[in-house]
């Protein structure tokens, strides 16, 4: 038996309610962090304002995330998997299409992934901060560059052989892109369309030819 089997439609209507208000609170915190954390920073943002901007409670915050620091591990990781999966939509696309050079299926989620970076800069900058960010965050950084690695390792299975450049190439590939990205985040003129897709478009082409197998 279901464990609400015996619940009074009354009582599942209360949970529904209770649930859907308990996620609208959370997204309302998470989206009043990234104002607050993009506006002013990590550091000088306040827990005060962000519960302003929410219209919620600091108990709320307690409750959800745990503090300031946990709020902004949990607004990356929500980026995370935001660019992630456009990247991997990007990739299951192209394989839709019929292409199945491996190479070219990583070329299609990096540049997603790319496009993705530009188009939300100012979210991209905050967690490509090196020195505004909560203690520990770096960790979580190298953490995630490992989960990409692992996942264009993935993706170039198919072309690697028992040599050191097959093994290597996750690394390269995923270090290209992340130049990329860089280059995005850091140059003042990237709100410039022609600019960031020159970046964008350059990073591609140097990830085709790491991606290049000589004959």
């Amino acid at each position: 038996m279901r464990p609400d089997a015996g619940a009074k439609p009354d009582d599942r209507s209360r949970r529904d309610w209770t649930w859907k208000r308990t996620s609208q609170t959370r997204l309302a915190l998470l989206n009043a962090a990234r104002d607050s954390f993009v506006e002013v920073g990590f550091t000088r943002s306040s827990i005060a304002d962000v519960v302003e901007r929410a219209g919620s409670s600091v108990g709320s915050i307690y409750h959800h995330f745990g503090g300031k620091a946990e709020l902004f591990v949990a607004l990356f990781e929500d980026f995370d998997r935001r660019t992630t999966a456009v990247a991997d939509a990007a990739t299951d696309d192209a394989r839709a299409q019929g292409i199945t050079d491996p190479v070219e299926l990583f070329v299609a989620g990096a540049r997603a992934y790319l496009e993705y970076t530009r188009d939300n800069l100012a979210e991209s900058r905050l967690f490509a901060s090196s020195s505004d960010v909560p203690p520990g965050f770096d960790i979580l950084i190298n953490k995630d560059s490992r989960v990409w690695q692992r996942r264009t390792q993935g993706l170039l299975s198919a072309m690697q052989d028992d040599d050191v450049e097959s093994a290597m190439l996750p690394t390269v590939l995923t270090a290209i892109v992340v130049a990329g990205v860089q280059e995005l985040i850091t140059t003042e003129s990237v709100a410039d369309t022609a600019h960031s897709e020159r970046i964008i478009d350059t990073t591609i082409a140097y990830v085709r030819r790491a991606g290049t197998r000589p004959d």
